[in-house]
């Protein structure tokens, strides 16, 4: 129950300040600003912002909505850099994050498991760009592994 109560409040937050809000109303941060577009699911909100319709965020919008949205198992958000490297994180059952670097041309991704902190460090030390040799302890897996 107090999860629950964390959840909705954090949406309320969220809405108020702009995260998790996928009906085009949001802050869109100047591009100078933003090195980054921002897409998410958050099912407790029940708001989409597909990542073909990221919109661009500072590093603070971000660490913002990450912390509205990644607290609900299968909640996910994800960011693109100017070099259109995805860096994803999704909720696991056990509250855990997945964290994943799709490699297309790779047929695969650099994952790794994290706790919400860790990842907001992650993203917190981010340079202007995604660069998966500064993010420890990735590991790749293919995706047509059997």
């Amino acid at each position: 129950m107090r999860r629950l109560v964390t959840c909705l409040l954090m949406g309320i937050f969220g809405s108020l300040f702009g995260c998790a809000k996928g009906d085009g109303h949001s802050h869109q941060a100047p591009a100078s600003h933003a090195p980054f577009k921002l897409f998410f699911v958050d099912y407790v909100e029940d708001k989409t912002l597909e990542s073909k319709d990221a919109r661009a965020a500072t590093k603070a919008e971000i660490l913002h909505s990450m912390d509205c949205v990644l607290h609900m198992p299968r909640n996910f958000v994800g960011l693109i850099d100017r070099n259109d490297m995805t860096l994803q994180f999704m909720v696991n059952d056990d509250k855990t994050i997945h964290v994943d670097v799709p490699v297309p041309s790779r047929t695969g991704s650099f994952v790794k498991t994290a706790t919400l902190k860790e990842c907001l460090d992650l993203v917190s030390t981010l340079g202007d760009s995604i660069d998966v040799a500064k993010i420890g302890g990735l590991t790749f897996t293919s995706w047509n592994a059997k």
